[in-house]
């Protein structure tokens, strides 16, 4: 459980609704629906009662809701008192030592760095929960992402524009092949973040699961990538290999505008 849950967990009791707190908050329905269900699982309790018409508190999720509000105001007002505290930078999970150390800025001398969806980082900037985020998208989305943007109250600053590119171990099927098509991965399992679309077979994984192990393990994976600085993939004993017919991503910071 940690803060940004509590936030989530307060706006569906606000709107009755969990799919109307999910459009609200940027966040996939399944996976708010999830964060509730680990949520009463750590609690012991079920904190909403589900009705034909969406959701209510039950009797043990209305003290729940209670004392989650008044925390969040609490640890607000504590922000505010010790001028913001450190620095919240979220970062898409698996994104490089070598890129994160570019987004610390001098002068600063404590940071919180967590992982997290494109979703997940627009609803935690625009919310103040976090002060900076890296978010990826289909570069032909940017247009209406700019929108969203100025919907939410943000500002983005393009820091890369790139190829995906298929990453496997050094032992898979096609480790030695200098291109790939969609085709020959039909024939492999992907691994893929939780939450993420999958066309075919896939191993959904958590945040913070070794992705690179898995494809070290087992060589009928693969795992879609932005590409990795030069000689990283095979420091790691993997094989980074260009994928026809990709699509094109951007790779933005954002902030509060």
């Amino acid at each position: 459980m940690n803060l940004t849950h509590l936030r989530y967990i307060v706006e569906v009791a606000r709107h009755g609704s969990v799919t109307k707190a999910a459009v609200k908050l940027y966040i996939g329905q399944p996976n708010l629906s999830k964060i509730i269900k680990d949520t009463e699982s750590a609690l012991g309790i079920t904190i909403f009662r589900r009705t034909s018409k969406g959701v209510v508190p039950t009797a043990a999720g209305s003290e729940f809701i209670s004392h989650a509000e008044a925390a969040i105001a609490e640890i607000e007002q504590i922000e505010k008192l010790s001028g913001g505290g450190a620095e919240r930078i979220m970062l898409p999970p698996d994104y490089p030592a070598e890129q994160a150390k570019e987004l610390i800025k001098g002068g600063v001398h404590s940071f919180e760095i967590s992982a997290g969806s494109t979703s997940e980082a627009l609803n935690a900037v625009a919310r103040g929960e976090c002060d900076l985020a890296v978010i990826r998208f289909p570069a032909h989305c940017e247009e209406a992402m700019a929108a969203l943007f100025a919907d939410k109250a943000l500002r983005g600053r393009k820091l890369a524009e790139y190829d995906i590119a298929v990453l496997v171990g050094e032992c898979s099927p096609i480790a030695a092949a200098t291109r790939v098509s969609g085709e020959q991965l039909a024939e492999l399992t992907e691994i893929v973040r939780e939450g993420e679309p999958s066309g075919g077979s896939c191993i959904n994984v958590s945040c913070g699961v070794d992705i690179y192990g898995l494809l070290l393990s087992l060589p009928q994976t693969y795992f879609i990538s932005p590409p990795l600085p030069d000689g990283k993939p095979e420091r790691l004993g993997l094989r980074q290999i260009p994928m026809d017919g990709a699509d094109r991503f951007a790779e933005y910071l954002i902030e509060k505008a």
